[in-house]
């Protein structure tokens, strides 16, 4: 392990580099206050030969003799070496200069004749001499009069030896703490980690496998509980390996005893797999008719779904035939033409009652075509429905064998043909219908499959709407496509659902109608599911209407078992 990475010398490095920030944020704040101190010395000297100048010189100014100011500047620059100059400077700009060589007087500006007229310092070269100095300028009032300027400059050179001294002193005394607290550190750093070390010495005998090692426990802090933990460890595992040594000394016995367990389970087991094998032979008979009794329960549901309109057809053909008064009319005519026997001509020609017959009959003749249509419309409607109970029962026998027949269908033609088939009970029942159809894609599916759900969906919605008034049920078709899906929503305003209900309502055998056998919704889910596709309900609740939607691809699932793609 390299010097550096060992915990000892880790401790004692960051302890010195604190230390060591510590030393130098100290130096780095007391050099800029002794500076300043310094600083403001020269301040107050300058000041103080300012103020003793400032007698003299309005005494000069009242008498206009400006020898004597001449004599004590000379005077204060002999007697202290530090000045380096004193000017006295009018508004004018006359001013005395004062150096340790002789005194000169000039005209000057700008920095000597300062426009604010407050006391300033600064530490610059100044003009008329060429080395850095601390020039000090008071302004010189007499009588309430301006009269100018006393400057007075300070040699830098006490200043910076003072400076240098202070960095110098501060520099060795930070060494000298920054060396020194290296040192303590270093040795308090091992009398801190030496527990440490000497636990690491017993954690290692202890992995080596030296149980009888013990970790010094004559410390109350952190440590000595480590320590205490580590020893109880270390009896903990006295104590698993006498337990381990227990176990192995009577090992081959329990072996013994579970292998004849093992081997009364294997019987056991043995006995259970023969016995769920006759089970599932069983339950597969049972689920094999159970499943031919759920088949002929759907089949049976959605024949009686058509049978209804199979039903009103029937009765409609045989009340426009057996009812019809055009052809009862017709048979009077009839027979009071038979009666006339020979004398018809003559019947026709004088009798008033013969001569409204040709009329009569061309007037049945002009009514009877239309009777024609309505009960031929109606026959067509009950052979059609007959063919959808033919292929009910087709579609059913074809699931046993290869799945039921796939072509192009319009979805909007399908609930057209569901609505044809539902009329009569919806004219019935007075509940109106509203189409809301978007632009969708051809369907490639079974047609019967998706027509027999939709005929379940607008069927159990006219049973819903039928507690309510006659007129105020309303059956909503919707047809909408997204996601490459398209959907078949039939929306009522009648009883609602449950949300208890709503889980089960696609349960086989489940139903809330009296007369109902829940096998409708259920069918309805397979189908859609072996379509590819699936069914959903949604309903606010009780009296709030429901909403069922049948969802299925736009594009048919060509992996799908039990749907057979039409040759074209």
């Amino acid at each position: 392990m390299i010097w550096w990475e060992k915990i000892t010398w880790r401790t004692a490095l960051l302890a010195w580099l604190i230390t060591t920030m510590t030393v130098v944020t100290f130096a780095l704040a007391i050099i800029p206050e002794q500076k300043r101190i310094f600083q403001a010395n020269l301040g107050s000297k300058a000041y103080s030969v300012a103020v003793s100048l400032r007698n003299i010189t309005a005494a000069a100014v009242v008498n206009e003799d400006y020898s004597s100011v001449v004599d004590q500047c000379m005077e204060m620059l002999k007697a202290d070496r530090s000045i380096k100059y004193i000017i006295l400077t009018r508004n004018d700009g006359f001013s005395l200069i004062h150096e340790r060589s002789g005194w000169r007087s000039l005209a000057l500006t700008d920095v000597w004749l300062p426009s604010d007229r407050k006391p300033r310092s600064n530490m610059a070269v100044m003009p008329l001499f060429q080395q850095p100095t601390y020039n000090f300028s008071e302004p010189f009032n007499y009588s309430g009069i301006s009269w100018g300027w006393i400057h007075v400059g300070l040699s830098l050179e006490t200043y910076d030896q003072s400076v240098r001294s202070v960095y110098f002193r501060t520099g060795l005394l930070a060494l000298f703490f920054t060396m020194l607290s290296l040192g303590a550190m270093i040795l308090y750093a091992k009398y801190l980690v030496r527990p440490i070390i000497n636990l690491q010495d017993t954690v290692g005998k202890i992995a080596a496998g030296d149980l009888s090692a013990r970790a010094p426990t004559g410390r109350t802090d952190e440590l000595g509980q480590l320590a205490s933990s580590v020893n109880t460890m270390t009896e903990a595992l006295l104590r698993r390996d006498s337990t381990l040594k227990e176990a192995n000394e009577t090992l081959e016995q329990r072996v013994q005893e579970r292998t004849r367990a093992l081997q009364d389970q294997i019987a056991a087991r043995e006995l259970a797999h023969r016995e769920l094998a006759e089970a599932q032979r069983r339950l597969m008979q049972l689920s094999r008719e159970a499943g031919m009794a759920e088949v002929a329960t759907g089949v049976l549901h959605n024949v009686g779904n058509v049978l209804n309109s199979v039903n009103i057809s029937a009765n409609l053909v045989q009340n426009s035939l057996a009812g019809s008064p055009r052809l009862a009319l017709l048979k009077q005519v009839g027979g009071l033409m038979r009666a006339q026997g020979e004398k018809l001509p003559q019947f026709l020609a004088s009798d008033p009652r013969g001569q409204l017959v040709p009329a009569l009959l061309m007037e049945i003749a002009e009514q009877l075509p239309t009777d024609q249509s309505a009960v031929v419309a109606e026959l067509g409607q009950l052979v059609q429905n007959v063919d959808h109970i033919k292929q009910i029962v087709a579609t059913q026998q074809s699931y046993a064998k290869s799945g039921g027949v796939i072509q192009n269908v319009a979805p909007a033609a399908l609930f057209e043909e569901t609505l044809r088939m539902t009329q009569a009970s919806l004219a019935r029942h007075q509940v109106q219908v509203t189409r809301h159809f978007d632009e969708v894609p051809v369907l490639h599916t079974d047609r019967h499959q998706v027509l027999q759900i939709l005929i379940n969906f607008v069927t159990n919605a006219i049973q819903a709407v039928k507690p309510l008034e006659p007129g105020e049920g309303h059956i909503s078709l919707r047809l909408s496509a997204a996601d490459g899906q398209v959907k078949f929503t039939v929306e009522d305003n009648g009883i609602g659902i449950s949300s208890e209900n709503r889980q089960k309502i696609f349960r086989h055998g489940f139903t809330t109608r009296k007369d109902g056998h829940g096998f409708g919704l259920h069918s309805g889910a397979l189908a859609a599911r072996a379509l590819g596709g699936q069914l959903m309900v949604d309903s606010k609740g009780p009296g709030l209407g429901a909403s069922f939607t049948l969802i299925l691809p736009a594009a048919a699932p060509i992996d799908n078992p039990q749907i057979q793609k039409e040759t074209p």
